[in-house]
């Protein structure tokens, strides 16, 4: 499963791209889209000899891959170590809730990160540049992930991939969009294999 962020992060101008005279200038414009996409790493979630810092964020009583979903895991960040010897921690909720947690009883949550870039000097930002960009950072992505963790995609394609955005209607929330998505779907096996949320 990877979570995908993305937005148009700015338009400007590269300036002074060429001087002819000093009184002229070409102004050349430009558009910059970010991509940020993330997903947790198995070995370390499923690893219960981690010996836990403050900071680390933790799924509490969170199921080991494979295993079934337990409904009353929770999400929490370590505050503090309560025993060292006995590899007891406590545990803050969002909500301020505090735990004392054993470690085995801790996921923890730690992400692998890949950021993509474009540049173009199109400042139209419809769901066709959305497109693109999308068919070719997935295109890279599972070429990267292939090459450095198939472990993580052992069929060669993402099977879940949810896409977060700034919720422009423009570009993110069209019918031209979604149906983009759902051709990506068939692309990687059809609705029982794959998910673009």
């Amino acid at each position: 499963m990877v979570t995908r962020n993305q937005y148009f992060a700015e338009n400007g101008s590269i300036k002074n791209k060429r001087q002819v005279q000093s009184q002229y200038w070409v102004t050349i414009s430009y558009t910059l889209f970010i991509s940020c996409v993330s997903w947790l790493q198995s070995s370390e979630w499923n690893n219960e000899t981690w010996k836990l810092v403050i900071g680390n964020e933790t799924t509490m009583h969170g199921n080991k891959i494979g295993e079934p979903i337990n409904l009353d895991s929770f999400y929490g960040t370590v505050t503090s170590v309560v025993s060292k010897v006995r590899f007891e921690y406590e545990v803050t909720e969002n909500d301020g809730k505090i735990h004392n947690i054993h470690q085995k009883d801790a996921r923890l949550r730690k992400c692998h990160n890949v950021v993509f870039g474009h540049v173009s000097e199109d400042k139209s930002h419809d769901t066709y540049m959305i497109q693109h960009y999308t068919n070719n950072e997935l295109k890279q992505l599972e070429k990267y992930m292939a090459e450095n963790v198939p472990h993580y995609i052992p069929n060669g394609k993402i099977e879940c991939l949810h896409t977060q955005s700034d919720n422009a209607a423009s570009h993110f929330k069209s019918q031209k969009s979604m149906n983009y998505y759902s051709q990506l779907i068939n692309e990687r096996g059809g609705s029982s294999k794959c998910a673009f949320v």
